[in-house]
């Protein structure tokens, strides 16, 4: 009897929880795109009308009051709260229409949660003829004045930052403002500076929201938005047509539903870096994984990175010490630091499709064999997991002959600084070559090598799920002087047995005239297929 009762308490519990609907106040403050520019219900289709239907349509929501303070042209300083202050001199501060609108709002509607939304930062991009290219010292000062005021003015409200959208980089308007790819650059600058934002400011009331649906118009552009002519009468395509706006409104909804239920019920917020886990990726092995391509064959995309974080070890060349820096491609084996490899075209594609930070966790070694038969290994280090092996011998970061040892310790000296929500993806792994003389027993020793890293990621995290970490092994050119069909046919061979070690064929791509390592464009070819198949075993998305 007791238990009935118990489980009918229940039951009434979340009866009462899932009928209470709660209403809200919603301010969004943007430019154009905010306004919903060129629609021709914009009242109706602008995206903060569709933002307000969609949330109302969701589970444990009622009705979403709202106002729409978009204003088309404008940047972050013309919503700044000091006329003085604003750039270029003379224009108009908006502030005081947001604070208006507001006050309007709450009070017709009093005692519901207010929330303010806010993408700006387009505008700030272009370049103008009275101001240009807004630097993100002061996209994040104007941020901080314009999101303090606000929470001066009414301190229990929330702000949600959303990443400007996607737009065409190449548009010149009647009003004189440019776009360029630096501009477009900008954006992601700015997204970046969020964290600093909410530091800045009250920070449990600020929350980094939506930034997916910058990647979204890059893909749909052609279908989800305007295509206008500028100055030049060249086309171009900077704000979503209704459709677009429904779906960017539905990005914006989904950043704002949590912050509306944590105010609800008084539960703390989970903030959007908070929600996604932040990806890892482990990468091994030997010179290929290493690179030997020279940097002078490095593609201009390939230069610059704005969200990997790297910690890379290589055996007794360089010590990792667990802390993360900005990736940039380079090696450790002395005289040719110079050189990068096909994990720097994974990066980049990752890069492009996250956009939001990750960590790359490298420990490779050039000329390095798993079996410690063969005598050729660089500098006596294996990557053997043998248990006599092992039990000789220590880190080869430290004094010792065991890679796998020195890999797993980076592996430990990292994980401390990661943030908490980190998610482990794969291990990209190319070696091979140097157990040549080894090959009958690769199969044996690669399984075992893979094994003790899946084992070791269960004890030090205690995450089960990393008993079947993905693995994503290439294979080696068909003109490569180091290549064993043995070696090989043991890599289809771990496939065939574990659904979770997929290799990539490589036995077309071009070589250096050493006749071992990849060239610039067998590199891209093998980082663009070790993408397409974390991507298409859904590794990663």
């Amino acid at each position: 009897m007791r238990r009935l009762l118990l489980s009918l308490s229940f039951i009434i519990y979340h009866l009462s929880f899932s009928f209470a609907q709660q209403s809200a106040n919603i301010v969004f403050i943007g430019n154009s795109i905010t306004y919903g520019a060129l629609h021709q219900q914009r009242e109706s289709t602008a995206p903060p009308s569709q933002c307000a239907r969609w949330l109302s349509a969701q589970d444990g929501v009622d009705t979403i009051y709202f106002r729409n303070c978009g204003r088309s042209g404008r940047t972050t300083y013309h919503f700044l709260p000091n006329a003085a202050d604003v750039v270029p001199a003379g224009d108009k501060t908006y502030f005081g229409d947001v604070v208006a609108q507001t006050r309007e709002l709450v009070t017709a509607h009093p005692g519901l949660p207010l929330i303010f939304s806010i993408m700006l930062g387009t505008n700030d991009t272009v370049e103008r003829p009275k101001n240009s290219h807004t630097s993100p010292d002061d996209y994040v000062k104007n941020l901080t004045a314009i999101i303090d005021s606000l929470l001066t003015l009414w301190p229990d409200a929330h702000v949600v930052l959303n990443k400007p959208t996607w737009y065409y980089p190449d548009y010149h308007t009647k009003g004189g403002s440019i776009a360029s790819k630096k501009s477009l650059k900008l954006i992601a600058a700015y997204y970046d500076c969020f964290p600093q934002v909410v530091r800045n400011c009250k920070e449990d009331h600020v929350h980094i929201g939506d930034a997916e649906a910058y990647d979204y118009f890059r893909q749909h552009y052609k279908t989800d938005v305007f295509e206008e002519k500028d100055a030049r009468g060249k086309s171009y395509w900077l704000h979503p047509n209704e459709q677009g706006a429904r779906r960017l409104a539905e990005y914006w909804g989904k950043a704002l539903l949590p912050v509306l239920k944590g105010m609800s019920a008084g539960a703390p917020f989970v903030s959007m870096e908070k929600r996604y886990a932040v990806p890892v990726l482990l990468t091994a092995g030997q010179s290929n994984a290493d690179g030997r391509v020279p940097l002078a064959d490095l593609p201009e995309e390939l230069k610059t990175y704005q969200y990997c974080q790297w910690s890379y070890g290589s055996g007794d060349f360089e010590t990792a010490t667990g802390e993360f820096s900005p990736y940039s491609p380079r090696v450790a084996k002395p005289k040719i630091e110079s050189s990068w490899g096909f994990d720097a075209v994974v990066y980049k594609k990752l890069e492009q499709l996250w956009q939001r930070p990750f960590y790359v966790i490298k420990h490779t070694d050039g000329g390095t064999a798993i079996d410690p038969s063969c005598t050729s290994s660089t500098h006596g280090l294996y990557w053997s997991a043998d248990p006599a092996f092992l039990d000789s011998t220590t880190s080869a970061s430290h004094g010792g002959r065991s890679l796998l040892k020195a890999f797993e310790r980076q592996i430990d000296d990292c994980l401390p600084n990661l943030p908490e929500n980190y998610d482990i993806k794969c291990l990209i792994w190319h070696q091979g070559e140097s157990d040549q003389p080894a090959a009958d027993r690769y199969y044996d020793n690669l399984k075992a090598v893979i094994l003790h890293i899946r084992r070791h990621l269960v004890e030090v995290t205690g995450r089960k799920k990393y008993r079947k970490l993905p693995v994503i092994c290439a294979t080696y050119a068909r003109d490569s002087r180091m290549r064993s069909q043995q070696v090989v046919d043991a890599l289809y061979r771990l496939a065939r047995e574990d659904r979770h070690f997929h290799v990539v064929d490589a036995t077309d791509l071009p070589l250096l005239r050493d006749r071992l390592h990849f060239d610039s464009q067998g590199a891209q070819t093998l980082g663009q297929r070790v993408y397409e198949t974390i991507r298409t075993q859904k590794i990663v998305r």
